[in-house]
């Protein structure tokens, strides 16, 4: 599934600013996001699933426009997303 942004960026009250400006082009495959904690990965997975809406930018997923209600959908309804809990389970 094509994945593309332009100029992505999200900033939250504070002003801390977790993506800025990000252009990215992802075709069929498998990709990894890698970086130290703060680096904007869970951010960045929260926007393209359609939790998340960025400050500015663009964002498309499947070719389905993430501005758009229809397209989350759409992309949501094409898309899996399992985030790690940060919560242990009980010993």
């Amino acid at each position: 599934m094509d994945i593309e942004t332009a100029a992505l960026t999200v900033v939250f009250r504070g002003g801390a600013r977790a993506l800025d400006g990000l252009d990215l082009r992802l075709g069929r495959g498998t990709t990894g996001l890698l970086g130290p904690n703060g680096a904007g990965k869970s951010t960045l997975m929260r926007i393209l699933t359609g939790v998340l809406r960025p400050t500015s930018g663009r964002v498309t997923v499947g070719g389905h426009d993430m501005a758009s209600v229809g397209g989350r959908r759409a992309a949501q309804s094409a898309t899996g997303y399992l985030p790690r809990s940060s919560t242990r389970p009980p010993s």
